[in-house]
This record gives structure tokens, sequence and C-alpha cells, in this order.
């Protein structure tokens, strides 16, 4: 092929069908000739083909211009003329007199043939595809040139679903140039790769796949995008990217993404034929991406929604400041709003915006700090009166008169300014009826104080349940109210008020009631509020407002004082009554009863007539205490059983039943005892319940106890002293007991004998006991048991002196045996070595611990032989009240003396000591 080079003095190109077609005049520079040549695919493609440098034209036209033609030239997925003029700017490095040419000072033409819809790939990098763009100087239209060659498509920077090797379709933005240097952003969908006209994905049929949606800016409602196309796993890909086509956007919009496997929704960078593949969705599949100058960036924080505010024109920064946060719907904890950096404008009414900033630091962002700016919404308008009414709660019987109108009023403004109290008035248009369980319209009407404005505004009060008993046919609120009576609480104080409920029977009350209130004790000098249902007649709104107003029955019956005219305290106690007397056939009574616990209406007495309510700021209260059962098991007591022990026992004389679960509430004590007899006894049982005020409450209950009959068994000596403690014994009432008293006992040492009894009316010094048991006692009665001392019964046969010598020739001392012998036939006498005392004599008495001396001194060592055994080793002077027997009566026994001498024998020595014996008696 021969190299030619080739300058292009006239262009003149349409593009027909894809195929470029025209006529150029060429300048041969070697040859000097002009040609002319008709442009066609085969021609152009054999002109560019040898063509790699470009020449310009004569120097007579003025400054040179000059392209460095880019080989290839890459363009991205959806290209358009005019993003090849961009890309020629971009890749060209155009020049003018050897100065890079500003965007504003040239005209760019281009002419394209190929497709742009499907990445250039190994696939059909052989596929034609050329461009020729013109260049001219925008200053002297004489200076001009032309680059053309080989253009490649790449993704740029799209949005593709799929992967790179299966695209489902490719989303892809352009930023186009204009003279002001403002940019045009579009965002084209293209095939990417692959066949246009297969499905998406077959394991989605019938199934949503993708969507992709634009919003104008960033902030809008998610759910109510600018475009949005959705596709179906079996939805054609051509008709998918048919739908969304070519959209104009603009650097405040942004892009949500969605795809049913979020893996395959990514986002593709290319630069030239290098593409990075990225995935930015979330778990739920969603991806967002801001429109830049450098195409599609991830959004990087949590997309929010704006909501638009109203403002006035007297609307300060300030004000704004404080409602600024208002702009954001939901706004995450991550998301700080730091402020305005751009306030709207308030110069006229109606639609202006500001620009807000906010920073976020959570997981999305990386847990980097990221600001964000946001145009948000808002509308200006004339100051108008405004009043936001809340609905208000109360219990049904609430006093109208203590309705506070300012509960209902939540904030009052004029126009973008609110007003304090002080400055408006607030009264009620329509009062709500505060009788009867329900939804009442409440009406209000605002003035202010200055300029006269007022409005009237409507809201409801819900009038509730609150602290209510009553009672009912069935004892629900599906049937009429018969009965239906609250408490409230006042400045100080609880108040009581008979109303309707949610609608009152029409005809009679169905049963007798009776309505007590007590302090303290439910007895006639604690109440301090009675009334009956009214008579005659009965019916429920009379004996309504009889309760409330008071009033007579009946001429001359007596007056009772109505709710209205009583003053209760909290901490007193509701007695509440139905009785069967004049309709015993309706049936249980107690059933028919009930209070309300959070909104429901509860039967929590059943089965009882009287149901006992404490009034406390949190409510009534349910006291259980008339709810016990007495024993049946009857208490017993002994004989003389003081009221204080009594009262430690009075709780033995209930029954707590099992469904009162707090049994630690209720203490209790006998209001009289009597135990100085012996016997079944009545009384009453004084019941105190906790009460949640302070205190306790009080109510009786007839009771029975029993009184043993006790048998007192006293100790004494033959002239009547008390030798121990009395023994009393408890005998349950109808028992008999048999007194044993002990033979012999021991006090303080001595011991004493038993000689016989005597009633406890007898002398013991003057009256001779009965020897034996006493008899048996079948009632309270008392014995004496006399006891005469053993040691005055002691009767001893002893030895005077007991001799004892040395046998000389092996030195052992010894002594006959001598007798001792008790003569008593009542006693055991102990006999006692009480001391050993020497009264002449040099000899040492050696002791337990000497040693045996080895040469011959003037020593000894005795022993006391009992019976020919040893009971005292080693005696000495030492030796003190060592026992050595202790005989029975009539018993005798021998004692002696045997030892060791080691002295000389040839020295003659006498010694004398003196034993001293003591006796101690015991039982025989």
């Amino acid at each position: 092929m021969v190299k030619k080079t080739f300058f292009i003095i006239l262009a003149n190109l349409v593009v027909l069908g894809g195929l470029s077609v025209g006529k150029i005049a060429l300048a041969d520079t070697a040859n000097e000739q002009e040609t002319t040549a008709n442009l066609t695919e085969e021609s152009f493609e054999e002109i560019v083909e040898e063509e790699h440098t470009t020449v310009f034209g004569p120097e007579t036209r003025g400054s040179s211009i000059s392209v460095n033609t880019p080989t290839p030239l890459w363009v991205s997925l959806g290209s358009v003329g005019k993003d090849f003029e961009d890309a020629v700017y971009d890749q060209g490095n155009i020049k003018i007199d050897g100065q890079l040419a500003p965007w504003r000072d040239l005209i760019l033409t281009s002419t394209i043939q190929g497709g742009v819809d499907t990445i250039t790939s190994r696939k059909n990098e052989n596929e034609t595809r050329w461009y020729l763009t013109t260049i001219t100087d925008n200053n002297n239209v004489s200076n001009y040139t032309a680059a053309s060659g080989e253009y490649r498509v790449n993704y740029g920077s799209s949005i593709v679903f799929g992967s790179g090797s299966n695209v489902s379709g490719a989303y892809t933005l352009h930023s186009r140039r204009k003279v002001t240097n403002i940019l045009d952003y579009n965002i084209t969908a293209t095939n990417g790769n692959g066949d246009r006209d297969t499905i998406l994905n077959g394991s989605y049929v019938g199934q949503d796949y993708y969507s992709i949606e634009y919003f104008s800016t960033l902030g809008d409602d998610w759910s109510k995008p600018t475009k949005t196309v959705t596709a179906k796993g079996d939805d054609k890909k051509s008709d998918v990217l048919k739908k969304w086509s070519n959209v104009s956007a603009s650097s405040s919009g942004v892009v949500r993404t969605w795809c049913a496997n979020p893996r395959y929704n990514q986002l593709f960078t290319s630069n030239g034929s290098s593409t990075q593949e990225k995935n930015y969705a979330d778990k739920e599949g969603y991806a967002y991406y801001k429109i830049t100058e450098n195409g599609f960036e991830p959004l990087g924080t949590t997309p929010l929604k704006t909501t638009e505010q109203t403002i006035s024109m007297t609307t300060t920064d300030k004000q704004l400041d404080e409602m600024v946060e208002k702009s954001f719907v939901d706004l995450p904890d991550t998301v700080e709003v730091i402020g305005f950096t751009e306030y709207p404008s308030r110069t006229k009414l109606g639609k202006t915006k500001g620009k807000v900033k906010v920073s976020e630091k959570s997981a999305v962002t990386g847990n980097k700090t990221i600001e964000t700016i946001y145009t948000v919404p808002f509308n200006v308008i004339e100051q108008p009166l405004g009043v936001n009414l809340s609905s208000v709660v109360i219990p049904v019987g609430t006093h109208t008169e203590l309705l506070d109108v300012n509960d209902y009023i939540e904030r009052v403004t004029l126009g973008d300014e609110e007003l304090s109290p002080s400055e408006y008035t607030a009264t009620f248009e329509t009062i709500p009826n505060t009788m009867k369980v329900g939804t009442q319209k409440t009406s209000i009407k605002v003035e202010t104080k200055e300029g006269n404005k007022s409005v009237v505004e409507e809201t409801t009060t819900n009038l509730i349940w609150g602290h209510t008993i009553g009672s009912s046919k069935d004892g629900t609120d599906e049937t009429p109210i018969d009965i239906s009576v609250s408490m409230l609480h006042g400045a100080q104080n609880p108040y009581l008020v008979a109303n309707d409920g949610n609608g009152l029977n029409p005809g009679d009350i169905r049963y007798d009631t009776n309505f007590f209130v007590y302090r303290g004790a439910n007895t006639q000098d604690n109440r301090i509020f009675y009334s009956p249902a009214f008579y005659p007649g009965g019916q429920a709104t009379q004996t309504r407002d009889f309760w409330n107003d008071g009033g007579t029955r009946w001429t001359g019956s007596e007056t009772y004082p109505g709710f209205k005219n009583t003053e209760f305290h909290y901490g007193d106690v509701v007695a509440y009554e139905t009785l069967k007397s004049q309709h015993p056939a309706d049936g249980e009574l107690s059933e028919k009863m009930w209070a309300t616990r959070d909104e429901k209406l509860v039967k929590e007495s059943p089965g009882y007539q009287t149901v006992y309510y404490e009034m406390t700021e949190a409510g009534f209260n349910a006291l259980r205490l008339n709810q016990l059962e007495v024993n049946p098991n009857l208490m017993t007591v002994d004989l003389g059983t003081e009221k204080s022990d009594m009262d430690k026992l009075a709780k033995n004389t209930m029954i707590i039943p099992e469904h009162i679960i707090n049994k630690d509430d209720y203490r209790f004590e006998f209001a009289s005892v009597d135990t100085k007899t012996s016997g079944k006894k009545k009384t009453k049982v004084n019941v105190y319940e906790k009460l949640v005020s302070g205190g306790d409450f009080r109510t009786q209950y007839d009771v029975e106890y029993i009184v043993n009959s006790q048998v007192t068994e006293k100790y004494v000596s033959e002239t009547g002293d008390k030798l121990k403690d009395a023994k009393v014994t408890n005998v349950d009432l109808g028992k008999e007991y048999q007194g044993q008293p002990e033979k012999s006992m021991t006090i303080s040492g001595d011991v004493y004998l038993y000689q016989g009894w005597l009633a406890g009316d007898k002398n013991p010094a003057k009256d001779k006991p009965t020897p034996g048991n006493p008899p048996v006692a079948k009632d309270t009665t008392t014995y004496q048991y006399v006891y005469k001392k053993a040691d005055n019964m002691i009767n001893m046969t002893i030895p005077t002196e007991l001799l004892f010598e040395t046998d000389k020739e092996d030195k052992q001392v010894s002594s006959k045996n001598y007798e001792i012998k008790n003569n008593s036939t009542d006693v055991s006498t102990e006999v006692i070595l009480e001391e050993f005392v020497k009264e002449t004599g040099d000899v040492k008495l050696l002791t337990s611990k000497d040693s045996n001396p080895t040469k011959e001194t003037k020593a000894a060592r005795l022993n006391v032989m009992e019976n020919n055994k040893v009971v005292i080793d080693s005696l000495t002077e030492a030796t003190t009240n060592q026992s050595i027997k202790t005989l029975k009566a009539g018993e005798t026994t021998t004692i002696g003396l045997t030892g060791t001498y080691f002295g000389s024998m040839e020295e003659s020595n006498h010694v004398n000591y003196h034993m001293n014996f003591k006796f101690k008696a015991g039982a025989n």
C-alpha cells in the first residue's frame, strides 16, 4: 500500500443509516494536484487507513491548528456525535499556534460509522467502527483540521445489571460540554454486550429482576421518581432498554438501582480498554448514585427524604435554624443536621428552596464523616392564626368546672411566630358531656389579645372509664349500666361522681344496692357516707342523681348527704353492697358487680355481696378483708394466757383463701379475751388490712377458742420450803393427767427423798403427806410433793484409829484392814477422805510426781486401800477430798494402808497423822 498524506480542505458530511456519505476535496501535497472523491464506506476506510498524521493548511491562512489523532478514540456506550467531539477534545490535545485551545474557541463536527450500544471486545474487535471529526477555529473559521480513525466503545461510567460476560442492561452517564462550560447530563440504556433479544434471567420468570429510578433532586420523595423502569426476569432485554431510552439528568439528581440478586447490581468504570467493576448494593439489593462530571459516584450516605415546610415572609433565620431538622422525614440517628448553607428567600409568597448541610458517620459511610448538601423546599404564605389542638382524655364523671381549656391547646401561632398563653385567650364553644363514656366533640375559640384575630377549632374529648366501680345486668358493659360511680382527683382530695357509664338502664335497677364509705373501720362510728338506691321506683337515673345530690327518699324519711356534700380523703374505704331482699330471682348478685381495670370491666369479687375498695391516688384498690374465713379448728390456749400472747396467735382463728395473693397485708388481734377459767369461749377478732395510702382498715369476725385445764405440781421440803420451780402442765380440755413425782432429786448437790403428796391448800409443816402418786387430775388442780433431805438420814460405823508399820526386811509399809459400814436403810453414803494432816514425824511422803529415791533417805510412799484395791495413790499431806467408796444402804467395806519406806532400818521413826472423813448421802 502506498503511503500518502492528504489535507482536508472542505467537509460537507451527513450520516444516513449509519453510513457516512458526502464529498471531500483532497490536496495531494506530493503531486500538488487536487482530487475530488465520493466518500463511501470503502473509500472512507481506505483514506483514513492511509492517514496517520494530519498536515495543516497553508501558512497564508493565518494561525495554525493541530490535533493529535487518538488511535483509537475511546467513547462510552450510547455515545452520540457530541460525545465523540468531547472525546476528541479530551484525547486529541488540540492546539492553536502551539497552545492548548479552550473549548469555547473550537467548533467540532463528527461523522460516525459503526455502533455504540455494545462494548468493543474480542468478539467484535474487528467490527468496522470509524469516526471523522472536523475541528474549526471559532475565531478564524478558515483554520480547520480533522481527526479520523478507529473508535472503540467501553463502559465509561455505567450501572450494569449482570456480570462482565453477561450484561442484562447498561445505563451510562454522559456529561456533555456546552459553550458556557455548563455540562449537560444524559443517561442512556444500551445492550452492553450479548444478545439484545434474550430474556434477562430465567431464574426470575414472572418476578421483578431489576429496577432503575432517576430522581431529579437528592431528597425527593423516594416513592415518586422522575423516571423508572422495572424489569422482570422473562422480559426481553431490548424491550426493557427501549422503556428507558434516553433520560436527561442534572447534577443534583440521584439514581437508585435494585436487583433481586444484589451481586449483579454493579458500577462499571472504564479507562480506555481497562474496566473496573464494583458492587455498592446493600443487602436488600439497593444502590444509590449521584450525578457528577466524572460519572456515577456512590452516594456514600443514607439517602434522606425532604419535605416541604410552610414559612412566612417574616420568618427569621433563627426560626429557620430551629425548624431545619423538620425538613427531613425519618432522620436516622447516624445523621446530624449541621444547618443551612443557603437560607430560602422570603421576599415574596410562593415556593422557594434552601440548602442544608448534613453530616453522617455510619456503616453506610464506611465509618467516615461525610457531609452532604440537600436542597429543601419551602412554601412562603401569609401569617394566619393557627391553632393546634389535641384530643384530651379524661375520666367519666369529671366535673366540667375542673376542665382546663388549655389542656387541649398544643400550639397557637400567628404566621411563623408561636404565641405564648399570655398573648391569647381560649374558651369552650361547646363543653363535653362528662357523664358518659365515649367521644365527645369539643369546640374551642382562640382570640388574640391584639389584632382581633380569632379562630374556632374542633377537637374531641375522650371520656374513659378511669377509676369506676358499678354493676350491670351481666356484670359487663354489654348490658345497660345500673350503677356507675367514679373516683376522680380534686385539688387536694378525691371526689365521687355517680354517672351514666356507657349508658344507664332506662328502667329500675334490678336489685337493692347500698353505698358506704368508711374511715378506719367498717363500724357505725367510722361511717362517713351512706346512701341506698332511690325509693320508690329505684330507677337508675334517679339513683344516680340521688347519690350525687342527696336528699330524702320520700317525705319524712331521713336525709342523705350526697357525694357533692361529703368530703372524702385518700385512704377512705368504699363498701359497695348488693342484696337479694327485693329480687331473689336475680341470681347471684355478686356476679353483677365490677371494677374497671385498664378500661375493662372486671368482676373482682365473685361470690361476695359486698366489695371493699380503698380510695387511692392510683384509683380504687380492691380490699379482701371481708373475704377471709373463720377457721373451724378452734384455737387452744393455756389457762391465764395474756392478751398480748393471744394476739400473737390470733391469725390462727382465720383462714386466708388462696385467691388472696398478698397474705402479709393482714394482721389480727382479739377484741377481748378471758383465760382465767378453762373451757370454750366466744369473742371477736379484729382483722386489719394494710392500705396503700398508709395505715390499715379494720373489720371484725366472731370466733371461738378453747382455754385448756392446768395441773400445777409443787416441790417442797418437810417445812414447806420451795425446793425447785413448780411444774405446770396444760391439759387439753376433757383429757386426764396422772402426776408421777420423782422418788429422789438432787438440788445444789443435796439429795432429797420423796415422802408423799398433799393437796394445794395443805401445809407440809403440819399435814402428813400421802405416800405414792397423787390421784388422776381431770380439771385444773394443784399438788404439793413433799421431800426430806437425805443427809439427815446418814448412819455410818467407821474406825477411830488406823495403825501401820514397816517390815524390816523389805521396807514395805502395811496395816490391817479396818471396817466401814453404812447403817442406813434409806440412803447410800459416799465416804470421802477430806484431809490427811501430819501431827508428828520427819518422814517425807512422796507424791505421784516424785521418783523413788536411789539412796537411803527419810521418805515413804503410802497408798490408801479399799477392799484391798488402791483408791488413793501416793497419799500426802496435800491429799484432799478424795472419794473412797459409795456404800449402798447396809453395805460394808474395808480400808487400810500400804507402801514403801526408803530410809535406814537401823533408825527408828515414829509418825502420827490425823485422817478426816466426810460423808455424803445419795439416793439408794
